[in-house]
Formats: structure tokens, C-alpha cells, sequence
């Protein structure tokens, strides 16, 4: 094993595979442009007519991360952006596939 003495960390990147062979990773961050993928999907779903193509969970993860992008680019809290998401178009075609599956709860956004 090698001890590494006397070092200046100026950046630290976790991934979720190491370069080095034998390396151990354990943490990493990931991409997060499945997540994109994921509200492109349920927006096309929902501007089908086929709202059911995406499930609740898709549609709440979906929202999520249009607000976690929207609180990451504005500084505002996560919950402030998740409230002006739903006020865009796209927030409000999401929610509209969300509550395809309860429909008892559009009244919430009424």
C-alpha cells in the first residue's frame, strides 16, 4: 500500500468507476441526464394522450428533477422551485400525468 504525505487537494472527483486498476470506489456521483431522459419521456407520454407510457413515479421524479435543476441554476430552496416548476408548461404537463393516476387530486392545483 502507498501512503501519499505532504499533498494540496484542489478538486476531488467521485465517479463510480475507478482508473486505476483495483481501485475501490465508494462514493461516486452520477449523471444525471436519465433524469432529463426521464422528463422528456413523460412529457412526450402526456402530450400523446398516453399519460399511463410513464408511472406515478416517473412523474414525481420527473418533477423533482426539474425543481432540483431549477434550484441548482436560481440558489432558490428546493421546495420554492418545485412551486414555480409547476407554475411552467412543462410542470403543469407533468402534473397532469401525475394526477391521471388520482384523479381526485387536480383540485390541489385549482
Amino acid at each position: 500500500m502507498t501512503k501519499l504525505e505532504d499533498l494540496e487537494i484542489d478538486e476531488v472527483s467521485l465517479v463510480d468507476k475507478g482508473a486505476v486498476k483495483g481501485a475501490k470506489i465508494l462514493l461516486y456521483k452520477r449523471d444525471s441526464t436519465g433524469d432529463r431522459d426521464l422528463v422528456s419521456k413523460c412529457l412526450s407520454a402526456v402530450s400523446k394522450g398516453r399519460a399511463s407510457d410513464c408511472s406515478r413515479e416517473d412523474y414525481e421524479g420527473a418533477l423533482d428533477e426539474l425543481a432540483k435543476e431549477r434550484a441548482d441554476k436560481t440558489g432558490e430552496t428546493f421546495h420554492r422551485s418545485y412551486t414555480r416548476v409547476l407554475e411552467t408548461d412543462e410542470g403543469q404537463q407533468l402534473y397532469r400525468g401525475l394526477v391521471s393516476f388520482d384523479p381526485s387530486a387536480k383540485d390541489v392545483l385549482a
